[in-house]
């Protein structure tokens, strides 16, 4: 696959049988949920949603608590947004640039996005003036990396997944985001970090 593909996912961790990754996902997904509904909000956008498991997965724990809420999911491939529309044809998908985002929410979601951009700071900033709270997540390094060495995959890359162009501790990610936000709190969740952003007014 093509490296320069930022779109989508290399491994399918949402649908693996495997009982590591499963554990894992069940601590990132536990957490997510915890921490999204824990806010009130009634418009959220997911800016960069890949194939729509993680907006679908939020949509269904958001409903299951009595909480109707209008959710966007953006996502910047067109082929990746294909398979959304096919896998999640009850969501709202539309295609977008995280870097050039429209409109006034809530609530915004980016997964494991920034890890993939250059510009993050922008993207960071642009997600501030979307809405003010943002939820972020990207993988916890260096265990992230670790854990695909594990499996034995990427290793020419030292494990560092196709598409990463930048790779954050747990630190270094508090250190980015309070450049732009007064308040940042991070839950580490197995091999992720989640961060809960808020604008001064919002605290």
């Amino acid at each position: 696959m093509n490296e320069k593909n930022i779109g989508g996912n290399y491994f399918d961790k949402y649908g693996s049988a495997n009982l590591a990754v499963r554990f894992v996902m069940n601590q990132f997904l536990k957490t997510m949920n915890t921490i999204i509904n824990g806010e009130k909000f009634d418009s959220m956008l997911d800016a960069g949603c890949g194939e729509g498991h993680l907006t679908n997965i939020i949509n269904e724990s958001l409903e299951k608590n009595g909480r109707h809420t209008a959710i966007t999911a953006l996502e910047y491939d067109g082929k990746t947004l294909d398979k959304a529309r096919i896998l999640y044809p009850n969501l709202n998908l539309v295609q977008g640039n995280i870097l050039e985002l429209k409109g006034n929410y809530d609530l915004l979601l980016a997964s494991e996005v920034l890890e993939h951009i250059n510009e993050y700071d922008a993207a960071i900033q642009q997600c501030k003036k979307t809405a003010p709270v943002c939820v972020f997540s990207v993988p916890n390094e260096p265990w992230f990396r670790m854990a695909n060495l594990c499996r034995l995959k990427y290793l020419k890359r030292l494990g560092n997944t196709p598409g990463h162009v930048n790779n954050w501790t747990k630190s270094g990610f508090r250190r980015i985001l309070s450049r732009h936000f007064e308040y940042v709190m991070i839950k580490t969740a197995a091999i992720w970090n989640i961060a809960l952003c808020k604008k001064p007014n919002i605290i």
